[in-house]
């Protein structure tokens, strides 16, 4: 196994080594830039269909339903997990444009572009693919191997084939390549859960940097289902305010570190403390985190966010979906109805 290089304190770094860093904030608000599509009127009155139905429109709890089915399916098929802030990613960037917002006036449409992203993502990342067919059985026949398809050309052209975003998990680890988070001494024997995910940091690490990666990669998937924290954060913002709030839980001061505050000047963050509360937020109402991280996250940063503040809708579309993977969803339609009031 090739040793990783080692990683410098900020005051030891040049210019060079953030190059990479920097593309990517540069193509963050450019290419991949977010939109607030919510926002937005919608083009036209929700239509009937021809069996008299009407189109309910999308709306934020659809999305995250969505999400959370993309994660179980993830699981399901062996995947990796981190490619569903890829596969939301390009499924926001689609409804955004033009062509694509007309799907936010259909929840069927919609289950539709989250799974033909899925099925155009994992060709793109994972070493194995669903075929369109399989894609299309999840739907019980409300969907076909040549919607999938068509649907995929679609967002692809949509999207001009720009379909590797700078998720936060992309930052998140460019920031563990480039910089040391942990200071020497500061390591112990204790561990939080079991760490095997070299594609973070490519050799044996301490336990204390284990539990870094460990806390920050809870966080940033809830963050993928939340519509605020995807679509109105950067994810450079969203990646360096997870790594905060996990060394905060490890008991270490951020803004003692020379590696954070060259960080925070360079994203040039100003929201730090709402991305915070968002993100504990989301931790403490999830019922798919891990049970260990997200009361180790939220008790070592000394926040009571209780889940009686949900509205109505959003503890309906909480309770509605088991993200585990011995119950995958046949149908992400089944899901989603679940969540009309």
């Amino acid at each position: 196994m090739q040793a990783k290089q080692p990683t410098r304190c900020a005051s030891e770094m040049d210019s060079d080594d953030l190059v990479m860093i920097e593309t990517m904030l540069c193509k963050e608000q450019t290419t991949y830039a977010q939109h607030d599509y919510f926002a937005r009127s919608l083009p036209v009155a929700p239509a009937t269909t021809s069996d008299g139905t009407i189109n309910m429109p999308v709306d934020q709890f659809c999305r995250n339903i969505m999400a959370k089915w993309c994660f179980s399916l993830c699981t399901f098929c062996s995947y990796d997990r981190r490619m569903v802030s890829s596969v939301m990613s390009c499924v926001d960037r689609y409804v955004s444009t033009p062509k694509g917002s007309r799907i936010l006036l259909s929840r069927d449409q919609y289950q539709l572009a989250v799974m033909s992203s899925l099925y155009l993502v994992a060709k793109v990342q994972q070493t194995q693919a669903l075929e369109p067919g399989s894609i299309a059985k999840l739907s019980r026949g409300k969907y076909s191997k040549a919607d999938i398809e068509n649907m995929e050309i679609e967002i692809l052209s949509t999207l001009k084939w720009f379909v590797n975003p700078q998720t936060p998990t992309h930052f998140a680890h460019e920031f563990l390549q480039k910089f040391d988070f942990v200071p020497e001494g500061e390591d112990d024997d204790d561990s939080i859960g079991n760490f095997d995910d070299q594609k973070w940091i490519s050799s044996s690490t301490s336990a204390k940097q284990n539990r870094l990666v460990e806390l920050v990669k809870c966080q940033i998937e809830e963050a993928t289902c939340d519509y605020e924290l995807s679509c109105l954060t950067r994810p450079s913002h969203v990646a360096f305010v997870a790594m905060s709030n996990a060394l905060q839980s490890l008991d270490i001061d951020p803004s003692s570190l020379d590696s954070m505050r060259v960080l925070k000047e360079r994203l040039q963050i100003v929201d730090e403390h709402y991305v915070s509360s968002a993100l504990l937020r989301v931790i403490s109402t999830s019922e798919t985190s891990d049970n260990t991280l997200s009361n180790h996250l939220l008790d070592r940063c000394n926040k009571n966010v209780s889940s009686s503040s949900l509205t109505h809708a959003e503890q309906k579309s909480s309770l509605s979906f088991s993200g585990t993977a011995s119950s995958v969803p046949s149908s992400p339609r089944t899901v989603a109805d679940g969540i009309i009031c």
